[in-house]
């Protein structure tokens, strides 16, 4: 067992008793060993000699004296050695010397009588061999060595006194002298003990306290010595580390090469140099953690063995403190202007910043105060208010005008902070600032950019609506009515894309010019953007008449301004304007963006009656508007909540038998019923709805096409299914109708996609590449309305169709409209020569079918032979026909 401190409440300490008391528990070991030894040996040598029964009853008696001081020793070892209890641990170590020296003085007390001659001496010769060896083991505890001496040397030298026998008072003499002198010597043995513990501990307390870790190597660098700063830094307990190898314990896995070849050429040719002065190295944590660290190492030479003791500091918060001071160096010198005072006022330094923003040298600012900068705009008030912030919170920080050398007056945004020590007093003012021109500047600029069209610099969106809201607070305050006219201007993007984007500039600006032009001081013209302009007019008359009136006044002289001539550069360009006119005013509760709708739809009114004209509101317009939003909104309702369903109009052929049906989706409204797609279908183009739309159209129809497929009575129908040219134009519509296929399990060769000619108008050849790609896959096309539009024959004979479709606006007058009836010639005759199929719809009477029949067309679509019907009554249509 090792020395170790004592601990105690706050941890542990340096208590000689203490470590004098641990240092003689740390010895009972020894003396257990030679109590059982030297027992049996002399029980040996005397058996012959004494009676058994007392040599046996001896040795009993050192053996449970044994097993006595074993259990106090364990016990010790298990419990903590507090300061509290060592009184307890050093009274049972008195107990145990006590039986243990009257254990010893029990064979000479009881083999004395059996004693001849000079047995009696030898007797005396063990007791003082027993007593001597006490002295040294249980030197460091005076009290115990001394009741051990007394309790085994006095009661044998007292027992030989009384015998009357000259040979055992002899004895009992030399046992009194030898137990004095024994004595003596143990004194001076537990002094010489006391002291060098004191200095141990006195040693170990240094140790333990310094600042430094302390750590000491064998010449094999394993670890022998670690103290407890070593612990704290480290991470490691004193006993984890004895004996390992310092490089595998505090050196990063990285540098341990480096560590191992540097060590081995110092022990090779002694290098001085890395002794006794510190160097900055890498260290290693029990956790893994690398940190910088400070290290000397000092050798101690005994004989030819070299030990070595190595000092380690950590030096990471110095490190971070340098990096700070490095930061703040850096940061002393970055573009913001730094000035440091001290409690006076009086300017200490500045840095390069300072210089560069105000134009004095350092040498012209240090001693000066900071009222070397002052620009004479403010006044005492507000340095005043400066200071007294200062004062009460410690810093300040604002815009402030200062002056430059060169007299220039400047705005720079200024932070000053009070620098106080531990007391709370104020011993230096740091002042940051930087010049904040620019962004003055663009703050101006911004506002324009926020506020007004850089184009025409006329007020934008934001600040009409503002004045918008000002003017109608006005107006039912006032009882005057307002006005706004929509102006935007016909047909404006032919001339960007013609003469370009610069002369649209141009006309641009001419227009608002003859706007501006044409209304009062304190009305508005803004530009909305693109060529959208609102005028507004404010202060009418309280009369609707009257203010209509003047509205439409104003419009007039607006219409006829903007058509004349524009001269753009070297162009002549005319332009005429669509003008929507509102009023507004009157009512408290009329949101602000009401009238610009109003107005806005007003424009549009204009555009359709014919454009280069003005239109007043018309409630009606607000309720078309209502309703189509409303259809749209119910359109996406529709799609969410699977309110389409498809019905199926069968397609004949001349003997009446059904080949094939064409899709058409309907929609199941809630309140409405069913709803045709003529109501519906162009505001799913307008919106996009028709993308999802024609995907669910495409998947519920081949889905009927695969269960058709499986049905030997429908398995021969073709399934027509209307393609929008929005659909088309997505890139990835041809993967999209392939993966439909394969997810239906529907045959390509039964489906047949519709196209129309306006398809064809832009983007032909993407179209033929599409169709192309999906006609290798076994999918069939047909061109609906066939004839209404417009179709170039040379990229006609390109297309890969399958089928021409003669209009229903054709057939209907067929019979009575000798053009219809050419063109419906005409369309059989064109398939014909180009190797296609024709069919028509839209077929209602027997007439009708038997004149196309006697052109050539055989195969016919209409109410004559069936209406759109759901599923069940198709199929039960089909399988009677």
């Amino acid at each position: 067992m090792a020395i170790k401190p004592v601990s105690s409440a706050a941890g542990e300490g340096y208590d000689v008793e203490g470590q004098l008391l641990c240092a003689a528990y740390d010895r009972m070991p020894l003396n257990m060993v030679l109590t059982v030894v030297l027992p049996v040996l002399l029980t040996g040598l005397w058996w012959s000699r004494f009676p058994h029964a007392l040599l046996t009853a001896w040795t009993l008696v050192m053996f449970v004296n044994v097993a006595a001081a074993y259990l106090i020793w364990v016990g010790f070892r298990r419990a903590a050695p507090t300061e509290a209890a060592l009184p307890l641990w050093r009274r049972l170590f008195l107990l145990q010397s006590v039986m243990a020296g009257a254990a010893w003085a029990l064979a000479p007390i009881l083999l004395l009588q059996y004693a001849v001659g000079t047995e009696s001496a030898l007797f005396a010769v063990l007791l003082m061999a027993v007593a001597g060896v006490a002295i040294n083991t249980l030197a460091a505890q005076c009290t115990a060595m001394h009741v051990f001496v007394i309790a085994a040397v006095l009661p044998p030298a007292v027992v030989a006194w009384y015998t009357g026998k000259q040979v055992e008072q002899m004895v009992a003499l030399s046992l009194l002298g030898g137990m004095a002198v024994l004595l003596l010597i143990g004194v001076q043995s537990s002094q010489a003990n006391r002291a060098m513990f004191g200095t141990r501990l006195r040693l170990r307390c240094i140790l333990d306290t310094a600042l430094d870790a302390i750590i000491e190597m064998d010449p094999q660098r394993r670890i022998t010595g670690w103290n407890r700063r070593a612990e704290t830094i480290f991470g490691w307990n004193r006993d984890e580390v004895l004996g390992r190898a310092l490089d595998d314990t505090i050196i990063p896995l990285h540098q341990r090469d480096r560590h191992r070849d540097g060590v081995a050429r110092f022990l090779a040719i002694g290098q001085e140099q890395v002794l006794n002065r510190r160097m900055e190295v890498s260290a290693l944590r029990s956790n893994g953690q690398e940190f910088p660290a400070e290290l000397a190492i000092t050798r101690i030479k005994t004989g030819d063995a070299c030990h070595f003791t190595a000092f380690v500091s950590d030096i990471t918060e110095r490190k971070q403190s340098e990096e700070a001071l490095r930061v703040a160096a850096a940061a002393f010198d970055s573009q913001l202007g730094m000035m440091v005072t001290d409690a006076r006022n009086v300017i200490l330094r500045v840095n390069l910043a300072f210089t560069e923003i105000t134009g004095y040298r350092p040498e012209e600012a240090v001693g000066q105060t900071p009222s070397l900068l002052s620009s004479g705009r403010h006044d005492a008030a507000f340095f005043d208010a400066m200071w007294h912030s200062i004062a009460v919170t410690g810093k300040w920080q604002g815009e402030i005008w200062n002056r430059h050398k060169n007299g220039e007056v400047f705005p720079e945004w200024l932070t000053t902070t009070a620098v106080k020590n531990e007391a709370g007093q104020t011993t230096h003012y740091v002042a940051s600032f930087s010049d904040i021109s620019a962004r003055k500047t663009a703050e101006d600029q911004i506002k324009n950019l926020a506020f007004y069209d850089p184009l025409t610099a006329l007020p934008n969106r934001r600040l009409l609506l503002d004045r918008l809201e000002v003017a109608m607070v006005n107006s039912v305050r006032h009882q005057r009515k307002g006005a706004l006219l929509f102006v935007d201007l016909d047909d404006f993007k032919t001339l960007n894309d013609t003469l370009g984007h610069h002369q649209g500039d141009l006309l641009l600006e001419q227009v608002a010019q003859r706007l501006s032009a044409c209304i009062r001081d304190g009305d508005t013209v803004a530009r909305l953007g693109g060529d959208e302009f609102v005028v507004m007019l404010e202060d009418l008359s309280g009369s609707t008449a009257e203010a209509v009136t003047q509205a439409e006044t104003v419009g007039e002289k607006m219409l006829s301004a903007l058509n004349h001539i524009y001269l753009l550069g070297s162009h002549e360009y005319h332009i005429t304007p669509s003008i929507g006119i509102t009023l507004f005013g009157g009512d408290p509760h009329e949101l602000l963006t009401e009238p610009l709708k109003r107005a806005d739809l007003a424009m549009y009114q204009a555009k359709a009656a014919g454009r280069n004209t003005l239109r007043f509101y018309d409630p009606l317009m607000q309720a078309v508007v209502s309703a189509r939003a409303a259809l749209e909104t119910g359109l996406r309702e529709a799609l969410e909540r699977n309110q389409f369903l498809l019905h199926y109009q069968a397609q004949v052929d001349s003997n009446g038998h059904v080949t094939g049906s064409e899709a058409l989706v309907r929609w199941q409204h809630p309140q409405r019923g069913v709803v045709s797609p003529v109501e519906f279908i162009h505001l799913a183009e307008e919106t996009g709805l028709i993308l999802p739309l024609g995907r669910w159209v495409l998947e519920t129809a081949c889905t009927q096409l695969a269960l058709w497929g499986r049905r030997p009575e429908m398995a021969h129908l073709t399934l027509a299914v209307n393609v929008s040219a929005r659909q088309f134009q997505q890139p990835d519509f041809v993967d999209m109708v392939l993966l439909v296929l394969e997810h239906t399990g529907a045959k390509p060769q039964r489906l047949k996609l519709e196209l129309t000619e306006g398809m064809l108008v832009a983007g032909v050849e993407d179209v033929i590449s599409k169709m192309t790609a999906l006609k290798g896959k076994g999918i069939g096309f047909s061109l609906d309305d066939f004839g209404t539009g417009y179709s170039s024959l040379a990229y006609l004979k390109r297309l890969p169709l399958d089928q021409l479709k003669i209009d229903q606006g054709f057939v209907r007058n067929v019979l009575t409209d000798a053009n219809d009836a050419a063109i419906a010639k005409m369309v059989v005759v064109l398939a014909g020569s180009l190797g296609l199929a024709v069919i028509a719809e839209g077929v209602e009477t027997e007439a009708q079918r038997d004149f196309l029949a006697s052109q050539g067309c055989h195969a016919h679509q209409g109410y004559f032979f069936s209406r759109p019907l759901p599923v069940s009554e198709f199929e039960a249509f089909a399988n009677l026909h």
